[in-house]
């Protein structure tokens, strides 16, 4: 039985052509890339943000006109998904991590093609 497996893999694996296997692209950043403070240049679902890990545990925080917004939220990262996790499940949120250098980060909020921009302001 497990030969037939094995030569069944291998069929497989010669007769797909080259071109169909295509390795997936990898993220432009790690999570510790990402922790800091963060606000829009131009449009984007949060003004400021604050991405921080404090005892162990991935906490974000947002700002409003210069008064809190979300205070008591998680955030998870994982194939090149930035996730935000709030008390209120209807305020939760995923972003696809676009770009990603020490002064610059670009979202794409799941189901939105606009891309956000952000610029680091501490961290």
């Amino acid at each position: 039985m497990k030969t037939r497996i094995v030569f069944t893999l291998a069929a497989l694996a010669l007769c797909t052509p080259v071109h169909a296997i295509k390795k997936a692209a990898p993220c432009p950043a790690n999570a510790t890339q990402l922790i800091g403070a963060w606000t829009s240049e131009k449009s984007g679902s949060f003004e400021q943000f604050e991405l921080a890990k404090e005892d162990g545990a991935h906490v974000f925080r947002s700002w409003l006109h210069d008064r809190p917004e979300i205070t008591d939220a998680r955030w998870t990262y994982r194939a090149c998904e930035l996730q935000i996790i709030t008390r209120d499940k209807a305020l939760d949120t995923s972003f696809t991590v676009v770009s990603a250098s020490p002064k610059r980060l670009v979202l794409m909020e799941r189901g939105n093609k606009a891309r956000q921009v952000y610029r680091r302001i501490m961290g």
